[in-house]
């Protein structure tokens, strides 16, 4: 089985290591990790994800921002992307096609890998 290419981008270091640490160990995703909004625009070009995690304050290009111009990009218009962020107190589906799902700060790993999983499909 082939596996899943995800691009987290955060400018918390720390996090999206660990974020990257506990999707790599499943053995089912290939993870790259940016700590710039700006980086990560060239990152998904090269990398070419399947999926994208967003968190939403960035200090050089937020993550509404980086959604934006991938979006612009044809393709880009059809990959999940998940927002992390401590702005929402519990985990919110979007409405509609194409939207990004929007997840709490903290997430469990657990949490985490489900709605990951579930994006997926």
């Amino acid at each position: 089985m082939e596996k899943k290419r995800i691009l987290i981008v955060d400018d918390e270091e720390a996090f999206g290591d660990i974020v990257k640490l506990n999707l790599e160990y499943t053995g089912e995703f290939e993870v790259l990790a940016e700590k710039r909004g700006s980086e990560a625009l060239n990152a998904a070009r090269h990398f070419r994800p399947d999926l994208i995690i967003l968190d939403v304050l960035m200090p050089d290009m937020d993550g509404p921002a980086v959604l934006k111009e991938l979006r612009k990009d044809k393709d880009f218009k059809n990959t999940p992307v998940i927002f992390l962020t401590a702005l929402v107190s519990k985990n919110q589906s979007a409405d509609g096609r194409n939207q990004p799902y929007v997840a709490s700060k903290p997430i469990s790993s657990d949490d985490l890998l489900e709605i990951v999983r579930r994006h997926l499909k």
